[in-house]
């Protein structure tokens, strides 16, 4: 069962205009859930994985390129 988010209209929104969209809050919310719903046909990584974070941060443009340049969902940012 899905409980949908009051957020949900909004994230779609911001998706078709923003290169980066980001929302934030407490652990174990659907954040994760709420972005894969929402954007099944996008590129998903989680900077929770350490490989992530570090390709992230030291080659950052490998790390946007595998994403096609669209907007990519990202969660788990520190």
């Amino acid at each position: 069962m899905w409980i949908s988010r009051a957020v949900e209209p909004r994230l779609k929104r911001s998706a078709k205009t923003r290169p980066v969209v980001v929302l934030t809050g407490a652990r174990q919310t659907g954040k994760t859930s709420t972005f894969l719903r929402l954007f099944p046909n996008y590129a998903f990584v989680s900077l929770d994985l350490p490989a992530e974070a570090e390709q992230a941060e030291k080659e950052p443009s490998n790390f946007l390129h595998r994403s096609g340049f669209r907007t990519l969902p990202v969660t788990e940012l520190g």
